[in-house]
C-alpha cells in the first residue's frame, strides 16, 4: 500500500487519487460521500456528531439547517454503494448523536 493509501473495512482509501477500490474495482462515490467516509477514517473509533460531520463537510452551516438530514442521506448512500461490494458493518450510526468507523 502506497503512503496515502489505507484500509477501510475491505475497501483501499487512496486520498490522492481520492478512489476507493474493493478487490482493485473502483466503487464510484461523490466528492461529498468520499469526503465523509475519509473524515470518519481519520476519526476512527471516535464518535463524530452530525454537527461535526456537517461543519467539516460543508463548512460553516447556517443554525436553523444544522438539524437537516444532509448527512442521514450521504450515510445511507455511502452505504448502500459500499454494500453493494462488500459488509459495511464497521459504519455505524450512533442513535441520536452521529456515526462512528470502527475499526481495530
Amino acid at each position: 500500500l502506497v503512503s496515502n493509501s489505507f484500509k477501510v473495512g475491505d475497501f483501499i482509501m487512496d486520498i490522492g487519487n481520492r478512489t476507493v477500490m474493493h478487490d482493485h474495482k473502483p466503487v464510484s462515490l461523490t466528492k461529498k460521500e468520499f469526503d465523509l467516509l475519509h473524515y470518519l477514517a481519520l476519526n476512527k473509533n471516535r464518535v463524530l456528531t452530525r454537527m461535526q460531520l456537517t461543519e467539516h463537510i460543508w463548512g460553516d452551516v447556517m443554525e436553523e439547517d444544522y438539524d437537516s438530514n444532509y448527512i442521514d442521506v450521504h450515510m445511507k448512500n455511502l452505504r448502500k454503494k459500499l454494500g453493494a461490494f462488500a459488509s459495511v458493518d464497521w459504519l455505524e450510526t450512533v442513535r441520536g448523536i452521529g456515526y462512528r468507523l470502527n475499526q481495530s
